[in-house]
């Protein structure tokens, strides 16, 4: 089922779900395919805690361990001070498993996760309220910082909501973290009609996470959100339903705010920006990789902060950056930075 899924032409036990392309909305097809085969009810949390054969294998009946958490501890040791990243569209911490490694066993790293993943919590439905959820989180760690915060894709508007609150409530947020996101201005933005935001969503889903059943078929004129939700789960089917569909409204809970947000608070940042910035677009034009053209080398984050914004671009697409083939170079710009900042 592994290999089918992944399209690749062998996997081994010990192979990881996610090092080999998998992702959230795979899990969703990989887990209703072992449930039909199976006849189980196996959850779809278990296989971002147990991402390889033979984890998942000696725990498919368990119970995960983190999956109501706002938090998660991706790594725990080390005497650096921590990160907290916030995740992408999806609300999950898998984008993140990559760079937890490669950061290695000496820096701390936390993650955080939407509620409502679960189907049962309350999703959070304004990036100002994540923030100060999160901000609420991670101060039971560390109360008082400074802080090294960040995100990626959409993550990136919530990280720099948690440094802007941070900001006015008085607390210092020494970096912030961003890969390959960014803050739209006031005027760029433009507000969609609901309906017409889940069709984009749904295309979204089916043109950019690959690997997954056109959905857009399933777009109801008239019908609401919910119904809509309904009849992709039924599609799907053998997947824990309440799961299901708190995945799906957290991603387009998110794909709504990522769309729409509009930083409320003017006042700059004192903290520094570090940008890993993906060099290339989503497609390829004869075999080649095409250039990716903006005209904000800083994807304008120099207009939210009175410190400087560092740059870095690395030789991926958006959706690869932080895929183990670059989080290598990340890493070592990462500690490169801290290093000239001693």
């Amino acid at each position: 089922i592994w290999q089918g899924l992944l399209g690749v032409e062998k996997v081994g036990i010990h192979d990881n779900f996610f090092e080999l392309g998998g992702h959230s909305l795979l899990v969703i097809k990989l887990i209703a395919q072992i449930n039909k085969v199976l006849n189980t009810d196996i959850k779809l949390a278990l296989v971002f805690e147990y991402p390889t054969i033979s984890q998942f294998a000696a725990n498919m009946y368990a119970e995960s361990s983190f999956k109501d958490d706002t938090m998660v501890l991706l790594q725990g040791s080390g005497n650096k001070r921590a990160i907290y990243l916030v995740p992408e569209v999806s609300g999950t911490i898998t984008g993140y498993f990559e760079l937890a490694k490669s950061l290695g066993n000496n820096q701390p790293l936390y993650v955080f996760q939407c509620p409502g993943l679960d189907g049962k919590s309350r999703v959070l439905d304004s990036i100002e309220e994540m923030a100060a959820t999160f901000i609420s989180e991670m101060q039971k760690v560390d109360p008082y910082g400074p802080y090294r915060i960040g995100g990626y894709s959409f993550g990136s508007k919530v990280a720099y909501e948690m440094a802007s609150q941070l900001k006015q409530e008085g607390f210092e947020v020494d970096e912030l973290l961003i890969f390959d996101g960014k803050v739209e201005s006031k005027e760029t933005i433009k507000v969609k009609d609901e309906n017409e935001l889940f069709k984009d969503f749904l295309k979204f889903l089916s043109k950019d996470y690959g690997k997954v059943s056109d959905w857009t078929d399933l777009v109801l004129d008239g019908k609401s959100i919910e119904a809509q939700i309904e009849e992709i789960y039924k599609k799907v089917g053998t997947v824990n339903e309440m799961e299901f569909k708190g995945k799906l409204k957290v991603m387009f809970n998110n794909y709504q705010l990522l769309k729409s947000y509009k930083p409320q608070n003017e006042e700059k940042l004192e903290a520094k920006i570090i940008l890993f910035k993906a060099m290339y677009g989503g497609r390829e034009i004869n075999g080649e990789k095409t250039i990716k053209h903006t005209n904000e080398f800083d994807y304008g984050w120099s207009q939210y902060t009175n410190k400087e914004v560092i740059v870095h671009s690395i030789p991926a697409d958006h959706w690869t950056i932080l895929n183990k083939d670059y989080t290598k170079q990340i890493t070592e710009l990462l500690n490169e930075q801290k290093e000239m900042s001693i």
